[in-house]
């Protein structure tokens, strides 16, 4: 087995992450990419994607990218509000705020970018590293000359090609992972992307790394990294990050669902467009004539048009017959979108519209959207590596450093109900209670005030403007 083999469980989502890859780029990886006709199979009749007929059909067609939209809708939503980290709590990483990776990533950024991933495919992964120095424990002077701190590097799942456990006593704990990776590779006039694997593993109970290059057999690198007192490291500095959970197992992409809608609809449109365009041109016939008419007409062409004259028989007739769009295939299509945005709202909220505001209360303390469950798992994450991050740097952790606010997905959805609630209300088709209920739920009125209450200051309002009026 070589450095380059991958989990028999990574293999089996390939696929899965070739068509979110596709579906969040957009209409020309859709329309132009590797899988392009597999997405748009031949229409009937049409024997090759070569032929005049599949590139015209191809070129009608329409990828609404339902898909990248609703990542990108739910990463914004999950960072309405500033996630909370404190980094002065802890002396020696306050350099995290304004850069925690490689490419000068702030840590909001860098776990605004996690959480963007995770969404889309169901896992990433952090490794925690320092820059290569001579002095395992700089002092200060040396860190700020020469840029010496300890850095988050995301990788996305693609790149996590293996990994393995040990069990310890009732523990299994990381021995082994593997990762991928392209870089520019640069000459005096030139660069080329070259691939390489990073080995993190566990020997004897040390973390070492090992960097194979694309042309060996044989590590070209070998590193043991220590913490800041020259101490190895008993553990491996590598996060996993799931849409589940944060252990190793391949978490399902939560995408995944909404990109086989969204290909689903790709194809309809494609038909849809197919059809409209051959029905722009109206088909002529003509009745009633004889053989040598047809016969004169088909070898001279039929002209028609205000300043053309068709000559026939007395009894024959000319005219247009005009298809009717079909209705099955547009109603297919908005039950389609419908369906993609019930999808896409189902992952901010699990809650039923039909559940009372207790059953969805005793549902959510049991039950979270697939946002929320993100959310937790990303926040997760990145404290456990500002963990790994300490240990680097000398510094004393503190546990909950970083989180996402949640709060801002029960402030939209009871909102939402709020506006729903009223709307039903203002136009008499439901009682006041459940206005009371709403407002009372997010503290628009007193936690004291009774119903009866509530009902006699709106009759007091009313006469009160009566009266002003």
């Amino acid at each position: 087995m070589t450095v380059s083999a991958r989990r028999d469980d990574f293999i089996s989502y390939e696929k899965k992450y070739t068509l979110i890859d596709d579906c969040t780029r957009g209409q020309d990886a859709i329309k132009n990419g590797a899988n392009f006709q597999k997405y748009l199979p031949l229409p009937l009749g049409v024997a090759s994607t070569e032929s005049k007929k599949y590139k015209l059909y191809k070129e009608l067609a329409f990828y609404p990218n339902i898909v990248g939209r609703t990542s990108e809708a739910l990463t914004g939503l999950a960072f309405r509000k500033q996630p909370s980290f404190n980094p002065e709590a802890i002396e020696g990483i306050e350099y995290l705020a304004d850069r925690c990776s490689l490419d000068g990533e702030g840590v909001t950024q860098f776990s605004k970018k996690i959480l963007s991933h995770v969404i889309n495919y169901g896992r990433a992964g952090i490794l925690v590293d320092f820059p290569e120095y001579g002095n395992p424990t700089p002092s200060i002077a040396e860190k700020e000359a020469n840029n010496l701190y300890s850095y988050m590097a995301f990788y996305p799942t693609h790149s996590i090609i293996n990994w393995n456990h040990k069990q310890v006593g009732a523990v299994k704990k990381l021995n082994l992972v593997v990762l991928h990776e392209e870089y520019l590779d640069f000459t005096k006039f030139d660069s080329k992307y070259k691939e390489r694997w990073r080995v993190l593993m566990l020997d004897d109970g040390v973390y070492r790394q090992l960097v194979y290059d694309q042309d060996s057999d044989e590590p070209t690198k070998t590193f043991t990294p220590t913490d800041y007192g020259e101490n190895t490291f008993s553990s491996i500095p590598f996060v996993f990050c799931g849409s589940t959970n944060n252990n190793s197992d391949m978490d399902k992409p939560p995408m995944l669902d909404l990109c086989h809608a969204n290909i689903n609809l790709y194809r309809l449109y494609a038909d849809h467009r197919w059809i409209l365009h051959n029905m722009a041109d109206p088909f002529r016939y003509i009745t009633n004539i004889s053989k040598r008419e047809q016969e004169d007409l088909e070898r001279q062409g039929i002209k028609s048009g205000a300043t053309k004259t068709l000559m026939l028989s007395g009894n024959s007739t000319i005219g247009n017959l005009e298809l009717q769009e079909n209705s099955s295939l547009s109603n297919e299509i908005d039950r389609s979108v419908a369906m993609m945005m019930a999808m896409g709202a189902k992952m901010v909220k699990n809650d039923s519209v039909n559940e009372s505001a207790t059953a969805a209360k005793i549902k959510a303390s049991t039950e979270d959207s697939v946002l929320l469950s993100v959310m937790g798992n990303v926040s997760s994450a990145i404290d456990e590596a500002i963990r790994y991050v300490c240990m680097f740097e000398g510094a004393e952790y503190i546990k909950g450093a970083f989180s996402l606010d949640k709060n801002v997905i029960e402030e939209i959805t009871e909102a939402q109900t709020l506006s729903v609630v009223l709307q039903a209300v203002m136009s008499g088709n439901s009682p006041r209670l459940p206005l009371y209920n709403a407002l009372k739920s997010i503290n628009l009125i007193s936690e004291d005030m009774t119903y009866e209450e509530f009902i006699a200051d709106i009759i007091k309002e009313r006469e009160s403007f009566n009266e002003f009026s």
